[in-house]
């Protein structure tokens, strides 16, 4: 992870023309794989923040007049595309109401197939000679 400071731009008067202020946090996939998941890198790879030239996540802050305040929220944006990258990658649990749907999906398909062994077990017995009655 690097980062890196350079001088801000808009509101701030002196502070921000010799300041600097503004904090870039480089985050290079390559490096991270060691320690993120798989998952989590592909789905790096299509945030917004993502840098295909060199393969990284880029974050940048100058909403701060303080270098200090800018480099916590580039931590606390980064936290935020990492937990978010994760949980794109994870299934959550089921639902209570697709539990029950799918609760009676299994209930009708027991149905319909205990009918269906009913009618195929009449229809051999009336072929055998003890459901045809005499003949």
């Amino acid at each position: 992870m690097e980062m890196t400071f350079t001088r801000s731009s808009g509101a701030g008067g002196q502070n921000v023309n010799k300041v600097n202020t503004k904090a870039n946090l480089r985050l290079p996939l390559a490096d991270a794989r060691s320690w993120l998941p798989r998952y989590m890198i592909d789905a790096l790879t299509q945030d917004r923040h993502y840098a295909a030239s060199t393969h990284s996540i880029l974050l940048n802050s100058s909403l701060e007049r303080s270098q200090a305040a800018n480099v916590e929220d580039c931590y606390r944006r980064l936290h935020a595309v990492l937990v978010d990258a994760a949980e794109r990658g994870v299934r959550g649990q089921t639902s209570d109401a697709t539990r029950e749907r799918m609760r009676r999906h299994k209930s009708v398909a027991a149905a319909k197939s205990k009918r269906f062994k009913q009618m195929r077990s009449a229809t051999k017995r009336s072929r055998s000679s003890g459901g045809l009655g005499d003949y």
